[in-house]
């Protein structure tokens, strides 16, 4: 009798100590990953967002003077579409930009080229 109870004791202490290693391994994962995530969020808000805004205003700006070129006459004429190259530099924008513009015969973007 006494032998089972000390059997029962030992296998109880070993399936305790599985199951401590499993929770263990799993709550250390689980704080990497949560850590891993903080840092890239930190990392994200670091970005620099007021470039991006620039960055948008100053595409469609070289939207504005494509179609403004395409309503002159200007650009390369091909089967009833217009292929317009903008090239905006400091003065004009606050960055460099380069793109090809696709348009049709009333002027609007059918595709950019960037």
């Amino acid at each position: 009798m006494n032998e089972k109870f000390t059997n029962l004791v030992s296998q109880l202490k070993n399936t305790s100590r599985r199951d401590f290693r499993a929770f263990s391994l799993i709550s250390i994962s689980l704080l990497l990953t949560s850590s891993l995530m903080l840092f890239a969020f930190q990392i994200s808000k670091l970005s620099p967002l007021p470039y991006l805004s620039q960055r948008i205003e100053d595409d469609v700006k070289a939207m504005k003077k494509a179609y403004d070129d395409c309503k002159k006459g200007y650009g390369e004429k091909f089967s009833r579409k217009t292929i317009i190259q903008i090239e905006l530099s400091p003065p004009e924008t606050k960055t460099n930009i380069k793109r090809k513009f696709i348009l049709d015969r009333d002027c609007k973007i059918i595709f950019t080229v960037w």
